[in-house]
């Protein structure tokens, strides 16, 4: 739902006069009801942890020059 007010309220920001715009501090505090633990199940049908990590070494390895790859590889900051 915040998603959607977000994607409707992108194209009426253009309108804001920046001048007349008024700072809005806010302090909200995050309130968790009583926390409950869940299984979360690891085992998944059509899904094989080992075919995943084929596929993902091998785009890898396909695209080691694209610079985001290079530079996570190097241990240099993405910007």
């Amino acid at each position: 739902m915040l998603e959607t007010i977000r994607q409707r309220l992108r194209d009426l920001i253009k309108f804001i006069d920046r001048e007349e715009q008024a700072i809005v501090y806010t302090d909200f505090v995050d309130e968790l009801e009583e926390l409950e633990e869940v299984a979360v199940p690891t085992h998944q049908t059509g899904f094989s942890k080992e075919q995943y990590c084929k596929k993902v070494e091998t785009y890898i390895r396909e695209n080691q020059n694209h610079i985001a790859i290079a530079k996570l590889k190097r241990n240099v900051p993405l910007t």
